[in-house]
């Protein structure tokens, strides 16, 4: 998409618009999932949201902190996958409604999800197969794939880049791509010190899923054991896909492609309180005045939160926000790495290890970040030495500061 903006306006101009739409997107797809399984009133659901995406820039323990970064930085692919992920569930015969299903609008959310990620077919799969039991249950089945035929044809064009990879270069995937999944949490299941030293914020999605199931079978709340397997299944497809962590460092784990867990595991949480949330609700609305006190303790923090984060919604003229470097050292010569690719690298291969490759592009789009080729230059950021993997015989630092380096081949 941001390709395509590109081919448009040849600038960056249109690139806000597209984040804001995936972004607005995948808000409403968090909004209608709690919709869907909760009976809170949606105006508190839709504040709950707000205020869990936002959360991340207080400092303290936040499983949720990681969507802060997801949405205020460039490239919205893993954003756009977990909202067309969540719209599928809005679809599927799941929450408070469970008879029903809308097979163009499934069809059209798993087409999305699968042309951006194949990651996300795990979820997609288990969505269908719920939705066909569900109605078989009820239906005779040449009515079911009668209704079906429309958004199978829709979810199958997601996965038209296969044939165009299988044209274009004669294979599914590079051969790089395989060698990935070796970096992800799976891989890491007999590595001994992910054990010892377990993220967390992971530790806290197992202790959900854990409570999830207590509930579930003392019936406290109307968690349902599908409810129970969706979040299972949110729960593998995050530990398996390739990228989501690092043999060499396995406790840091790349949460945006675990975006639908942490939603997933929202939405759980929010069903669990349910009960009590409803009967404080239904005790303080029809008191006139303790609604008015509630409703002010509510506005207080949340009117100063946006005083304090007053920066991000002011107005930039050159539409450059969502764009801002990583990270900016006022000490340093260029106020960041990418700052110095701007002026003085061009025409060449870069490599950027700790930071988002998006950034190595020089304005004019002559550097490439493509990794089939042999580096010229290689970012890191945020490295500790032993992280920096380059034989320094074959590689001249050219460029530091607090938090990056570049370093040059050597002719």
């Amino acid at each position: 998409m941001l390709s395509f903006d590109l081919l448009l306006s040849d600038n960056l101009s249109l690139f806000p618009v597209t984040h804001v739409f995936i972004a607005i997107f995948f808000i409403l797809s968090c909004w209608f999932v709690l919709i869907k399984f909760t009976r809170i009133p949606p105006a508190l659901l839709l504040l709950t949201v707000s205020v869990i995406i936002l959360s991340g820039f207080l400092p303290f323990f936040n499983p949720w902190f990681y969507l802060r970064y997801i949405i205020f930085t460039v490239g919205k692919n893993d954003l756009l996958v977990t909202a067309a992920i969540l719209s599928a569930i809005i679809f599927t015969p799941s929450g408070k409604n469970n008879t029903q299903v809308d097979w163009i609008g499934l069809g059209l959310s798993s087409s999305i999800a699968l042309s951006i990620k194949p990651n996300s077919g795990l979820l997609i799969i288990f969505f269908w197969v719920v939705s066909f039991l569900q109605l078989r249950k009820i239906q005779r089945l040449k009515i079911i794939f009668k209704s079906m035929i429309p958004g199978i044809l829709l979810a199958l064009s997601g996965g038209l880049w296969i044939l165009r990879n299988l044209i274009a270069q004669g294979k599914i995937f590079q051969e790089n791509t395989y060698q990935i999944s070796n970096y992800s949490i799976i891989s890491n299941i007999t590595n001994p010190d992910f054990y010892l030293h377990i993220p967390n914020e992971l530790k806290f999605s197992m202790f959900v899923f854990v409570l999830s199931i207590i509930f579930t079978l003392l019936k406290i709340t109307k968690i349902s054991w599908r409810d129970i397997i969706l979040f299972f299944f949110a729960f593998l497809t995050f530990i398996l896909t390739p990228a989501s962590s690092d043999p060499s460092n396995p406790t840091l784990l790349a949460w945006r492609f675990g975006i639908v867990l942490l939603i997933f595991q929202l939405v759980i949480l929010m069903m669990m309180i349910e009960p009590i949330l409803l009967f404080i609700l239904n005790w303080v609305i029809p008191k006139k005045y303790l609604l008015t006190g509630f409703l002010v303790v509510v506005s207080i923090p949340i009117l100063l939160f946006i005083f304090w984060q007053r920066d991000l919604v002011r107005v930039v003229p050159e539409k450059s926000a969502i764009l801002e470097r990583p990270y900016v050292d006022a000490d340093a010569k260029y106020p960041s790495v990418f700052d110095f690719v701007d002026d003085n690298i061009h025409d060449a291969i870069v490599w950027v290890e700790g930071a988002q490759s998006f950034y190595a592009y020089d304005p004019k789009f002559t550097n490439s970040v493509t990794r089939n080729l042999p580096a010229d230059f290689i970012i890191f950021v945020d490295r500790e030495d032993n992280d920096i993997w380059i034989d320094t015989e074959n590689w001249t630092e050219i460029y530091h500061d607090a938090r990056g380096m570049i370093f040059m081949r050597d002719q």
